[in-house]
Order: C-alpha cells, then sequence, then structure tokens
C-alpha cells in the first residue's frame, strides 16, 4: 500500500542567542500557515504527518526527521510513496563558490540549513519514492538548487496563454514607479527589487502615486519581509564558521563519495527519488508574511485561494503554479512563485492532479 507521508515546519520566531541576538528574525503568520498546510495533507490523506513549529523546528530535529525516511532510516519509504515538506519561515542566502555565487537555505530556530545539506538528504531515498517539497521563504527557488531557468517553458507557455507579459512586466513596474533605467542601477534591481518599494517610502519620492499599484504599497507596509539580509547571514557564518562549514563540507564529501564532483542539480538528477519545488519566488527574489497571527502568508494565502478547499480544477503541478503566480502578483509584481522537477525523471508524477496519492 503506498505511504503518504507529510512534514510541516514553520517558524515565526527564531533563537535570539544564534541569530545574533537580534529580533530581526520574528514573524507572525508562519505558524498559521504550517497549521494550514497540514490541514490539506490530511483532506489529500496523509496519514503520516509531523509537524514542527518555532522551538520544535531545530536544525537537529528537522533533518532527523527527513532522515528518518531515507533508505537507511527506520520509516524508509519506497516505490511510489509520498513524502510532502512544507516550510514557512525565513530564507537565507550567502556567497559561494557555487556556480550561481550563492547558498541558499532555511532559517531553522537554532541553525541555517543550506541547499548542499538538502541535496545530500534527498538524494539518500529510495528509487522512485516521490517528493513534494513547498517552500514560503524568501530564495526559496533556490533552496535546493539554482534553477537554470526561472520557470519551466510549460508554466511560461500557460501564464503567456492568459495574457502574462513575462518579458515585460519589469520594466513595465519601473516606468510605473517614475524610475529610468538610467537613474537605478539594474544589478541592483535584480538583487533587490523590493529596495524600489522602500526607497520611494522613505525618500517620499514623487512619482504618479495613481500609477503604483496602491495594494501592493498597503501590501508591503502591512507585511513582513520573510529574509535575513545577507550581511546578518555572512556574520552569523563567520560567527560560527567551524559549525558551518564543518556541516557543508561533510554534505559536499558525501555528495562527492556517492556520485563524484558534480553541481547540485546533476546530484539530484543522479539519485532515484523525483523531487518537485512548489516555490514562492525565485532565488534571487522576496516573499512576505502578514503582521497578523490570524492570516496567512503571502504565498501561502495565494497558495490556499488557488486549493479552494480541495476544489481546484488545475490537472497538473505546471498548471497549478501558474494558477497561483497570477494570484500572486495581484498584489506583489516583484515576486514569481516557480515549480521546478528535479531528481529522477517522472512525467506520471509531474502531470498528476497535485496531491495525488
Amino acid at each position: 500500500m503506498t505511504r503518504a507521508v507529510s512534514i510541516h515546519i514553520g517558524l515565526n520566531k527564531l533563537t535570539y542567542s544564534h541569530y545574533n541576538g537580534t529580533e530581526f528574525g520574528d514573524l507572525e503568520s508562519c505558524e498559521k500557515d504550517v497549521d494550514d498546510m497540514e490541514r490539506i495533507a490530511e483532506h489529500h490523506h496523509f496519514t503520516e504527518q509531523t509537524k514542527l513549529k518555532t522551538e520544535q523546528a531545530k536544525k537537529d530535529v528537522v533533518i532527523s526527521e527527513i532522515k528518518k525516511y531515507t533508505k537507511n532510516g527506520n520509516y524508509a519509504l519506497n516505490t511510489d510513496d509520498f513524502l510532502l515538506i512544507t516550510f514557512s519561515g525565513h530564507g537565507a542566502r550567502k556567497k559561494s563558490g557555487e556556480y550561481n555565487n550563492y547558498d541558499e537555505g532555511w532559517c531553522l530556530y537554532d541553525k541555517i540549513v543550506f541547499d548542499d545539506e538538502l541535496v545530500d538528504l534527498l538524494t539518500d531515498f529510495n528509487e522512485d519514492v516521490r517528493i513534494l517539497i513547498i517552500s514560503d521563504s524568501c530564495f526559496s527557488g533556490g533552496v535546493i538548487d539554482y534553477p537554470k531557468m526561472g520557470i519551466t517553458r510549460e508554466v511560461k507557455l500557460l501564464l503567456e496563454n492568459k495574457g502574462f507579459d513575462f518579458c515585460n512586466f519589469e520594466n513595465k513596474l519601473l516606468v510605473e514607479m517614475g524610475y529610468d533605467f538610467a537613474d537605478y542601477d539594474r544589478k541592483i534591481w535584480e538583487k533587490n527589487r523590493q529596495i524600489l518599494y522602500r526607497k520611494a517610502i522613505k525618500d517620499n519620492l514623487t512619482f504618479n502615486l495613481e500609477k503604483l499599484d496602491q495594494l501592493e504599497l498597503l501590501e508591503l507596509i502591512e507585511t513582513e519581509v520573510k529574509n535575513l539580509p545577507i550581511g546578518l547571514v555572512k556574520h552569523l557564518y563567520r560567527k560560527d564558521q567551524d559549525y558551518y562549514d564543518s556541516e557543508l563540507n561533510t554534505a559536499r564529501e558525501s555528495l562527492i563519495n556517492k556520485f563524484g564532483k558534480k553541481t547540485n542539480d546533476e546530484y539530484l538528477r543522479s539519485g532515484k527519488a523525483t523531487v518537485l519545488l512548489l516555490a514562492a519566488c525565485k532565488e534571487d527574489q522576496l516573499t512576505f508574511a502578514r503582521k497578523n497571527a490570524n492570516q496567512n502568508s503571502e504565498f501561502t494565502d495565494s497558495f490556499k485561494k488557488i486549493w479552494n478547499n480541495g476544489n481546484f480544477t488545475e490537472s497538473n503541478y505546471s498548471q497549478f503554479i501558474a494558477s497561483i503566480l497570477i494570484e500572486v502578483q495581484k498584489i506583489r509584481r516583484t515576486q514569481i512563485p516557480i515549480f521546478t522537477p528535479k531528481g529522477k525523471k517522472n512525467p506520471a508524477f509531474e502531470n498528476r492532479k497535485p496531491f495525488l496519492i
């Protein structure tokens, strides 16, 4: 009998002792996100569920929970079994020697888990296990690998068929905000699009407010960004460099021993499981939590609207994420949710109705 297992991770706070004694990490809506994701999994008959909230979501606990289902774990999953992992919390990003120049990861309660560590775990599953990761965090598009394409070709075609001008929407947004490319460094725009909004609010720049999406300005004021600043991540890494170097080196050595020296994308393809990532944004973008414990984070809220209490009409994951993207764009035009298939190719899984066991 096919097993359906889910692990739900949501953090409203991070331990101050590791994260620089700062309250920067405090969020309000992530625990509600994880409660709702658990209910979604239950609706779809995931019978083995684990929920880890804030203080429970320590790095060793999260990794141990995932390891239980790997090929050498006590509860190893087998062919066609389904593992769902959901995360809502802060994302982290730091400079690295990788081919995309960055490591991305999740901020767990006491430490950060980086992409190489997650990839090492995901390549330890038995053949033809199906894994779905839903990540509502900043930089989540790169949390297991740098996606060479921000979205799959199929999703892009679906969006274009629905009238979404994918190529020009960023340029149009700049023009609407009163910026000229000659006046603003394109690299800054690419690195952190939300700088534009904050700068506009802080400096009270003069531009035609009627042309700017009023709802998006309101959303910025009423939300909290779900990332740690790159400078803070760099400081945290240096503060505990022996620990982080050891963790990352162990993961990389493990991957090399299994498959030889490759990229994370190649490692995942060398693994035996199929991994689908539904990410709240691309690897260089931000996503937002709401400042209200009774509301969901923006991506999870859009996700739930499309899910529609289980009555969604989308027949596969590409259609599902395309509908979510359009919903997100109503309030956050600088954010592109993505769908990235990784690991062993499994068209039947990719094209199956989402969450179908």
